[in-house]
């Protein structure tokens, strides 16, 4: 089977040096090793672990949690859910909203749509909505799901089986009433608590 192009949408940030990173991260940057005057070009890349369309794992918040290395690959296959909060500045029309497409969440990833650039400022209330429905992984286009010293979302995620994507691309080419399957590739890294991620959601 050969999926078409339009039926893949690319939810992934550009990896560059205009990359725009949490407040207080490391900048990337992106060095040339070699040329094609040496014989072949090659380039050496520095960023944080949790920059652009990245994966947080157990471990970023949870002592003894997974890191992005033993996480297995089931786990960031899955069904998808899309929802639209970006109109939605209230905290009970959010969690409304939320509540009104609980019966979609079970053993699926949901991807949140907010238009904000660094928190989505999900509630613990929004996360209770999440684990009860059954959700294994959320998604968000924010850079962090909250803004908070405590992290007390990250923690109630992770803690619960429930995976955690920031900085997603594209959330506005997707339709709440369309199926989608999601797939969320990170680099490979062990002993990190975070990997930037190839994810795409493929219409069903």
């Amino acid at each position: 089977m050969q999926l078409e192009a339009k039926s893949i949408i690319d939810l992934t940030q550009t990896i560059s040096e205009n990359l725009q990173v949490y407040p207080g991260d490391p900048p990337v940057e992106v060095h040339t090793v070699s040329t094609l005057e040496d014989g072949f070009v090659l380039e050496r890349v520095c960023m944080s672990s949790h920059g652009g369309t990245h994966l947080d794992a157990p471990w970023h918040v949870l002592k003894g949690g997974a890191d992005v290395s033993s996480i297995a690959l089931e786990r960031l296959i899955l069904p998808c859910v899309y929802v639209d909060m970006s109109a939605l500045s209230k905290k009970e029309d959010r969690l409304a909203k939320l509540t009104g497409r609980f019966t979609d969440l079970k053993d699926k990833a949901l991807l949140l749509s907010t238009n904000e650039k660094l928190s989505a400022n999900i509630t613990p209330e929004e996360v209770e909505v999440l684990i009860t429905g059954g959700v294994k992984l959320l998604g968000v286009d924010a850079m962090s799901v909250e803004h908070s010293d405590d992290l007390v979302v990250h923690r109630q995620l992770l803690s619960s089986g429930v995976l955690i994507v920031e900085g997603l691309a594209n959330l506005h080419m997707l339709n709440e009433k369309q199926e989608y399957f999601l797939v969320v590739a990170p680099l490979k890294l062990e002993g990190c608590s975070g990997a930037p991620v190839r994810a795409f959601a493929i219409t069903l």
